[in-house]
């Protein structure tokens, strides 16, 4: 099994909160349980400690990563600010390829919710929100908002309701719908508004 292979693995543990933030994740251990060397399940670590995912502590070992309240309520006001204006100016400049496309996301989405594939879904919802941010025109919000993303991602797999809310019931969902909506009205004042509701809503989804 490659470095790659264990990254996938870990990663997916955390995805499905069988690891938990603060959990020690064990190199001898994982080695063993997935029939590798502890030189594959350390570079393994290394990447996902640079994602934000693990924490490497010298002469104690490795953790998932715990972060705390403040910063994640920090990162969302960031992105708050950032997406409100993002939306804002992709109303008046945003393409009708590009409309089809958030469209297309969409769907995407609803039927990565229903397969319950949570990587799969964040994926795709990074596509959505960095697509609008692309048909704003202004790069410098694409690329903010792409380290930020990353950043976002981190939390939702820790601590969002994701594995326990049924489809149907998907706030995001909704939210990315009538965001749609909104931008092909070209209702920027809509388009903000409701940008503004789904990341706040996002945020208060998730459980600390």
């Amino acid at each position: 099994m490659t470095s790659e292979d264990v990254y996938t693995y870990i990663r997916a543990q955390i995805a499905a909160k069988e690891l938990f933030p603060g959990a020690r994740i064990v190199e001898d251990g994982m080695a063993v349980q997935l029939s590798t060397s502890r030189t594959q399940v350390r570079a393994a670590l290394r990447r996902l400690a640079f994602e934000g995912l693990v924490t490497i502590v010298p002469h104690r070992g490795s953790f998932v990563a715990r972060p705390t309240e403040a910063e994640i309520r920090a990162a969302y006001e960031c992105r708050l600010l950032i997406e409100s204006e993002t939306v804002r100016l992709a109303a008046s400049r945003i393409t009708k390829g590009q409309l089809d496309r958030l469209q297309e996301l969409v769907r995407r989405e609803e039927q990565a919710h229903a397969d319950r594939d949570m990587q799969r879904f964040l994926a795709i919802n990074d596509e959505f929100h960095l697509l609008i941010a692309s048909a704003s025109g202004n790069l410098f919000y694409e690329r903010f908002l792409r380290e930020l993303s990353d950043r976002c991602n981190v939390y939702l797999l820790f601590y969002d309701r994701f594995m326990l809310t049924p489809p149907e019931q998907s706030q995001a969902l909704r939210e990315h719908t009538v965001i749609v909506q909104a931008l092909t009205q070209r209702d920027a004042d809509a388009a903000v508004t409701a940008m503004r509701r789904h990341t706040a809503e996002t945020l208060e989804q998730l459980y600390f």
